[in-house]
């Protein structure tokens, strides 16, 4: 009775197994059956996703993200988020909107901002809220600045303080001191119109410096170097400014990410040449329009030259005749920006020109949605630029999304959404535009627009 009792046990301890050994084939038939079954709804959400991005990507994708998208995979996660953060762009929302004035409102506006000195001071405040800028866009990365006007280098060492600081120090003031110490320029001329009479000295230029900072330059923060490009017609003073960049150790070539490429050109227009003769380095009042008024002169000397007239080579090479390239911005931007660059701040100096190089980067500001421009308006514009004007040019900008105002030491005076004629004095002073659609943008704005003091009373809009 015993042995039967423990056969008995056995047995049913047998079938137990085996029926856990069913179940758990079962299960494992199961779970590859959804294994397969999910990777099948996988490849088939990826087909799917797929096609859906390339049936979107010419008109969804900005053209920022069609240029640069492969290569930011590239970059650090800090970085790119970082970017990411500076390219946020507002909501559709209603409240999005840029801020519109009354035509009152704009009278009260452009009648106090004339009531300050030499309307508000807007000639000489070119730079004064770069440091605005960059707290809004930090990050170096990707970013390309270029300065069409360079001049002295001013807004190049500004640039560099700002979005470069490892660079080295005070290179405004190393700079500056480079023209006064080592090109001999007077102090006057050094500090130019918008200077400060006791601006610091650094310590005189020299090799040390300049190993140091290229040292700096090559063994840290590469991945966020911003790359500068600036350029200058002038003979002289392109090629003084070349020597101080070299002393600075801020000289970059033509694919250097660690330097400032110099581009001896000019910006108009069309593409062409123009004769030049030497100009003093470092002065800043001549422009296109200059030569223009005596190209017949340079010629016919250029040619007795060319003729064998020993005088007139004499006269030439005494003074400096030369051919100078000319090309529209969008052609600057074919032979000098980087596949993987964004321009991020434009800013043109070019003594009556600006309205000419502006209606020849449209293509190229919208390509690369550039968040900042910076340009200057002048009295030039009537004898450089005669068929232009402010209002003119501000079409054209305000077209692709940007907004501008007249830039002043109490702020930023609104032209976008709040003309008035008045505003077209023709007098030297300087705009500054901001792609709308950024939320950086707006925060600038939010800061520094003057438009919204002007408001009517609640009462009179009633």
């Amino acid at each position: 009775g015993g042995g039967g009792a423990l056969h008995g046990r056995l047995d049913s301890a047998r079938a137990r197994g085996e029926a856990r050994e069913r179940t758990m084939r079962r299960s494992a038939q199961c779970r590859q059956r959804g294994f397969a079954s999910s990777l099948a709804q996988y490849a088939a959400a990826s087909l799917v996703l797929a096609v859906l991005m390339f049936s979107l990507g010419a008109s969804a994708a900005t053209p920022y993200v069609r240029l640069h998208g492969e290569r930011l995979h590239a970059r650090n996660t800090d970085q790119v988020a970082q970017r990411h953060a500076e390219l946020k762009v507002i909501s559709s929302s209603s409240d999005s909107q840029a801020y519109t004035c009354s035509p009152q409102q704009a009278a009260r506006q452009v009648a106090a901002c004339k009531a300050f000195v030499m309307w508000d001071d807007s000639k000489c405040s070119a730079e004064l809220y770069l440091e605005e800028v960059h707290d809004a866009f930090p990050s170096a990365a990707g970013k390309l600045f270029v300065n069409v006007g360079a001049n002295k280098g001013g807004v190049i060492a500004k640039i560099l303080q700002l979005w470069a600081p490892w660079r080295g120090s005070n290179n405004e003031h190393r700079l500056l001191d480079f023209w006064r110490t080592v090109e001999g320029v007077s102090e006057s001329d050094a500090i130019g119109p918008c200077g400060k009479e006791d601006q610091a000295r650094a310590p005189a230029p020299g090799k040390a410096h300049a190993n140091r900072s290229m040292e700096l330059a090559v063994t840290a923060h590469n991945s966020a170097w911003p790359r500068v490009v600036g350029v200058e017609m002038m003979t002289d003073t392109y090629e003084a400014l070349k020597r101080g960049l070299r002393e600075l150790g801020l000289d970059g070539g033509v694919h250097n990410r660690l330097g400032v490429r110099l581009e001896h050109r000019g910006i108009t227009d069309q593409d062409g040449e123009l004769m030049i003769r030497g100009i003093k380095p470092g002065q800043e009042n001549l422009g296109e329009e200059y030569f223009q008024a005596e190209q017949a002169k340079l010629r016919a000397l250029l040619a007795k030259a060319a003729g064998g007239d020993i005088h007139a080579s004499e006269e030439a090479q005494a003074m400096k005749l030369r051919r100078l390239r000319m090309t529209t911005f969008d052609r600057l931007a074919q032979d000098c920006f980087l596949s993987d660059e964004r321009l991020f701040l434009l800013v043109v100096d070019t003594e009556g020109n600006d309205p000419k190089v502006l209606d020849k980067a449209i293509a190229t500001l919208k390509l690369h949605e550039t968040p900042v421009i910076i340009f200057e308006y002048h009295s030039k514009w009537k004898r450089a630029s005669p068929s232009h004007s402010l209002r003119k040019t501000l079409d054209s900008l305000e077209y692709i999304g940007y907004e501008c105002f007249l830039v002043g030491k109490h702020g930023l005076w609104r032209l976008t959404n709040c003309w008035n004629d008045a505003w077209e004095f023709f007098r030297w002073s300087n705009v500054m535009c901001f792609l709308s659609k950024l939320e950086r943008s707006q925060h600038i704005i939010a800061n520094l627009d003057q438009a919204p003091r002007y408001a009517e009373p609640l009462s009179a809009s009633r």
